[in-house]
């Protein structure tokens, strides 16, 4: 057995840690106490979040949090069912724009959102 010292989210950041404005979450089903030891930080800073679910009792238990801590998202589901991607943002930002720009649209001067290259614009 292989042990792996582990430090949550808040304590990373209370130890002088950079607060991150994204966190990218792929832990194999163990997504919900990486959120629940975010707390604070999801409270306060509003991370961006970006995380893939492995299976239906941790999808379950990441959208119970995503509403509790007021997120807005957005779940890209494979035909099989799993694994699942998960885009999610704290309410009030251009979630839908956010992704738009990790898919690689573009913008135009006036700010609106243009498919990324390759992708019909309707």
């Amino acid at each position: 057995m292989i042990h792996v010292l582990t430090v949550t989210l808040d304590e990373f950041v209370a130890a002088g840690g950079p607060v991150p404005h994204l966190v990218k979450i792929d832990v194999e089903g163990g997504e919900n106490q990486v959120l629940r030891g975010g707390a604070k930080l999801f409270a306060s800073e509003r991370p961006l979040i970006i995380a893939e679910i492995h299976h239906q009792q941790a999808a379950e238990q990441v959208s119970g949090w995503l509403e509790e801590y007021s997120y807005g998202s957005e779940w890209k589901t494979p035909p099989e069912g799993f694994p699942r991607y998960l885009f999610a943002w704290p309410y009030g930002y251009d979630g839908a724009g956010w992704i738009w720009d990790c898919a690689g649209a573009g913008r135009s001067e006036d700010g609106t959102l243009s498919p990324p290259k390759g992708l019909p614009e309707n």
